[in-house]
Formats: C-alpha cells, structure tokens, sequence
C-alpha cells in the first residue's frame, strides 16, 4: 500500500478467492476495520448492485465514500468524474451542436462558486449513483442548515482547484486529452459524453461512457496525490475493497478498470494510488493469466488460528477443546469456522450439546432472501455446493444433486470414484452435476483435503443418512466387493466399517497384525481405514458400548479380535467431531489395548508409540 513500492511491481487487483462461506467477505470486513480512519477507503459489493445500475453509478458510490476526511490526507476531490456525470445529467438537443455545448457549459456553471459548491456537488454526487446509494448503504447528504460545517469537512470541489477553477482548471482540461496525448476541446468531449450516456445499450457507446470516467477517476486520484503531505515518500495509497466482483457488474468493473491500468503502464503516466483488494468464488480465466492481478486462495485456518477465533466467554460445561472440534470439522475452512463460533456465542447452552446441536440451530444471520430458518447446517452445506465447479451462485440444492454429491463423497480412492461415475450413477448425471463437474469436485476421500471439501463430504453423508432409506452403506457393499476383487485391502476394510460391518474390518486388520514391521504399517493401516466418516447420531449409547459390543459379535477366531475391534471402533468414534462425551475413556481404552495389541504385533515399537499418544490424549481430555 505504500506510494514506495515500484510501478512495475504494484498489482492493478488483488483477488481474494474461496467457495461460498469461505470467509471472503468476512476479510473485508476485517480491512476495513483495519483502514478506517487510517487511509481513504471505499467499500461495494457488487452482489448488491440488480441490473438497473452501471459503472457510472458504481464509481459515484466509491468516489463519495473516497471523498469523506480522512486524518492525514483530509479529503480527496472527484472533479473530473463528477464533471462527467453531471454532463451525464442533461438531456441536451445534440441536433444542434453549439446549442448542446452552451448547455452543458450552463449545466457546469450551475455547481460553480463558493457560496453552494460543497453542498450542491455533494448532493449531487450520492444523487447521480441513484438508488444504489441506498443499497450500498450511503449516509444521507449534509443538509444546507450545516454548509459551514460541509464547506470545511466532506466537500469534493473546495480547495484552491475547484473553487474559481472548477471550469478552467486542470480538471476541466483533462477533457482535451484524457490522459492518452489527444487534442480536443474539452465542451466537445463532455458533449460527447452527454450524448452516448443516452444510449448506453449501444455496446460501443456504454464502453466509451464507462472507460471515460474510470478514467477520470484515476486522473482524480492522481492529482489528489501529486502535491503536499499526500505526495511524501512513505504515504498510504487509498483502497477499495470490492466484494463479489464475479458477479456480471463486477466483471466489467473488472475489466474497464484492468484495461485503464494497462493503459496507465504503456503511457508516461504515474499509476494511481490506489489498491483493489477484490474478492471471488474463483478467478476466471482471464483473471490468472493477467499479469496484473494477484490471485490470493483463502488457505485453511491451523487448529491455533481456529482457536483463536472462539468466543471467549463459554458456559462451564463446554470442554476447553470445544475449538479442536470445531477445526476437526470444518478443516479449518475459515467462513464455516466462524460460522459456528458465531454460532456457540449466539446458543452457548447448544454448545453444550456438541457440534450436532450447533449444526440444527437456526443460522444467526439473515441471508437476505427471506430464508431465516435454515439451519446452520443446511446454509453451510448448500453453499459449500454452490462453490463447486459448475454450479451457478444462485443453483437451486434439490435432493437429485445431494443424492448425486452424497454418493460420490462415499468414494475413497480414485477408482472408486471413476466407478461410481460410470457404473453406478451412469446415466442420472444432469444438470450442473454433469461427470465433469463431479471429477473437478475432488468430494471423494483421497480427493482434495482442503477444508471445505472435509467438510462437505462429511455433511452430505450426513445428509444421506437422514433421508430414510440411505443408499449409502448399499453402495459401500459394491464398492468393498470391487475393493476385494481389485486387491485394495485399505479400500475394502475402509467400505467395511463405513457399512457398519466392525467384524469385516477387525477381521482384517487382525490378519494384518503379525505382519507389522515386515509387510505392513499396521498402525497407518488402522488409520487410514478408520478414516471413513461416521455418520451416526452423536447422541445414543454410552462410549463404552460401541467398543465392548463389538468384540461379542466378531467370534473367537483369534484371542485379540476383540481388543482390535475395540481399538477399530473406538478410533472410528474420536475421529468424528460429532462424539460428545467420554472421549477421555475412549482414549484411555485405546491406549490399553494397543499395549496388549502390541505383544501379538511383528514389530511392536510402532504400536507402544501410539499407545502413549492416546495415553496422552486420554489425560488432556480429563482435565
């Protein structure tokens, strides 16, 4: 941000991007907390602007709130963006040429002199962005009754330029050349301008009005910053923070504004001091091969950084590792992790319960289109599906394309996803979840890792489950025979205890057992098919019962069956961020049967180190 920084090394936009829920417009919110009041900034989401507002009305929204004091650099002048619009306002008679100018001359006179400039142009600027002032949220405009207060606080023509100069100034003979070297007089070009903001259907004449006052608007910038304290080495550059320029709007801001600065670059012109952060669901084409954008993904938060974002104050009965869980789910997918801190803070006693009772309470804010009673799960899950590839922002979430997403997520390699797509789903695939889309989803298990795949992998399982009839562990029944007959042990002890099978897979884990250290990693082994996300409520029996049942149904083929049941089982339940209480005993039992696992173990060291790590756990959790 700093005037320092070299030309050739300034970005014309800093793009942002994440799926839906990400965070992006939360690390808005953030800058923004952070400028205020430090640097000239301005704030716009372009998801607020409906089809009736253009770039001129966009520009006049962040020229005002550019345009407000700010210590330091007091308050930046639009003068020849606002001579533009107001050219804009009249409708002039351009059949007669001379007649059109002595009007738009007439029209500029009218916001000339010291007695009403500063209200009347700062009026005038929130009126010419029409009713997008109101959408973005502008304060109402200084009434008269505190001109004086206006004339030495937030006016855009005030200073030694726009008073006696306004029609003779620098401003006004920027219309001769516009910064690109033209001759011409500056009445012929405002006329000009005038003309086509009346027909700006016509692609041609609305690329003219827009690319004109973007670049006016930078003119302005620049000049703002040429002379005085603004001028120093070492000065802030203003800002703007642009949320959702993927929308239609914001694409073409997008665009006209790039073309401006590559303009800027190819001319003896300064670049403007300014920095566009800017964000997005994910960088068109155009935007990664622009050498001008700096395409910045939101990274997952650490389990530290998730921490940090947890409310402070938590009744008793929520356990200090409340924040682990939290990360557990999410990934550390950072929308959906202050998500649900907001969430706990706004229910603490739901916070008590765990993260299921969190997921069911209504979403704590309003999504601005009347739907208050989603739940928290439900807004998370649908707008984790409208950040896939190929799905539009606004795609209706129907039960077909959770049913299609839910049966991918079952999948745990590569081949059981290339199965799924064309042996089981075949020809269903429709809509936006087309096999394309599917495969550029990476939901199955060894897909991406990245936490808003984690996460809604395991919420369309979830969601799979509570529709009655899941078809899920059916499937988990085919995948685990392709599994077999295709030599994946991993892959079909992994189906084996997703289907609820715990004496298949501890079955197979023992016959593995005497083969650690030689053949096999046991332990990473035991992990990889513990993996497989649990979808059972995290209400029900008691932790116990869910590792000593399992050891009466797995028989007597060999004496430690049932303690690798019971480690199988109850590392499947501390891995899912669901599980409530006993999750010290969980550990503490683990941690046993490793030790006695380890005298029927090839190589036993691996399984003692395990021990311990879950010995260590169990003592954190009962503190």
């Amino acid at each position: 941000m700093r005037r320092a920084v070299p030309a050739e090394k300034r970005p014309g936009l800093l793009l942002y991007t994440g799926t839906g829920g990400s965070g992006k417009s939360a690390l808005l919110g953030k800058f923004e907390d952070e400028l205020r009041q430090i640097v000239p900034y301005a704030a716009f989401d372009f998801a607020r602007a409906g089809n009736d507002f253009g770039l001129p009305e966009v520009l006049s929204v962040l020229a005002f709130q550019l345009g407000q004091r700010c210590p330091g650099y007091g308050r930046l002048r639009f003068h020849r963006l606002v001579m533009g619009r107001l050219a804009m306002k009249e409708k002039v008679d351009f059949t007669d040429h001379a007649g059109a100018r002595r009007h738009v001359l007439h029209v500029l006179r009218n916001y000339r002199g010291k007695g009403r400039v500063y209200d009347a142009v700062w009026a005038f600027t929130r009126e010419s962005a029409g009713g997008l002032a109101g959408a973005a949220g502008l304060p109402e405009p200084l009434k008269s009754s505190v001109g004086a207060v206006a004339a030495r606080g937030i006016d855009f023509i005030g200073s030694r330029e726009s008073s006696g100069s306004f029609l003779l100034g620098e401003s006004f003979r920027w219309y001769e050349h516009r910064g690109r070297g033209d001759t011409g007089k500056p009445l012929d070009s405002l006329v000009k301008l005038s003309a086509y903001a009346g027909n700006l259907a016509d692609p041609a004449k609305r690329e003219f009005v827009d690319t004109t006052l973007i670049e006016a608007f930078l003119a302005d910038l620049r000049a703002a910053f040429s002379r005085g304290l603004r001028a120093k080495p070492g000065m802030y550059d203003c800002v703007l923070l642009l949320d959702n320029i993927d929308k239609e709007l914001g694409q073409e801001f997008r665009s006209r504004f790039l073309a401006a600065v590559k303009r800027e670059a190819n001319t003896a012109l300064s670049p403007a001091p300014l920095v566009v952060a800017a964000t997005s669901r994910r960088p068109s084409v155009a935007e990664t091969n622009e050498s001008r954008v700096r395409v910045h993904p939101l990274r997952d938060l650490t389990a530290d950084e998730a921490a940090d974002l947890a409310p402070t104050a938590m009744p008793g009965d929520v356990h200090r590792r409340f924040p682990g869980l939290v990360h557990r789910l999410t990934g550390g997918h950072p929308g959906a992790t202050a998500l649900l801190f907001e969430t706990a803070a706004a229910w603490p006693t739901a916070a008590e319960g765990g993260l299921a009772k969190l997921l069911a309470q209504q979403h704590p804010r309003d999504d601005g289109d009347g739907n208050a009673q989603a739940t928290v799960e439900e807004r998370l899950r649908d707008d984790l599906v409208r950040g896939l590839s190929g799905v539009p922002a606004a795609a209706d979430v129907d039960r077909g394309m959770l049913a299609t997403l839910a049966a991918f997520a079952a999948a745990r390699s590569d081949e059981d996803a290339a199965w799924i797509v064309s042996e089981y789903l075949g020809g269903s695939l429709t809509g936006f979840i087309g096999a394309e889309s599917l495969w550029r989803s990476c939901l199955w298990h060894e897909g991406a890792t990245t936490g808003d795949r984690v996460l809604l992998r395991r919420l369309l399982l979830r969601w799979s489950s509570q529709q009655g009839d899941d078809p899920v562990p059916r499937l988990r029944g085919r995948l685990r025979e392709r599994c077999r007959t295709g030599g994946d042990t991993v892959g079909e002890l992994y189906h084996a205890l997703g289907a609820g099978d715990v004496a298949a897979c501890s079955r197979g884990l023992a016959e593995k057992l005497p083969e650690t250290g030689e053949e096999t990693d046991w332990v990473g082994l035991l992990h990889a098919v513990t993996a497989v996300p649990r979808v059972a409520d995290a209400t029900g029996p008691a932790p116990s019962d869910p590792q000593t049942e399992p050891a009466g149904r797995v028989g007597d083929t060999c004496d430690h069956l049932a303690a690798v049941a019971r480690v199988a089982v109850g590392l499947w339940r501390v891995g899912d961020p669901f599980t409530v209480d006993g999750r010290w005993f969980l550990h503490k039992r683990i941690a046993r049967d490793l030790q006695e696992l380890a005298n029927h173990a090839g190589n036993p060291m691996a399984l003692y180190q395990e021990a311990e790590r879950h010995g260590e756990l169990a003592r954190d959790w009962e503190e």
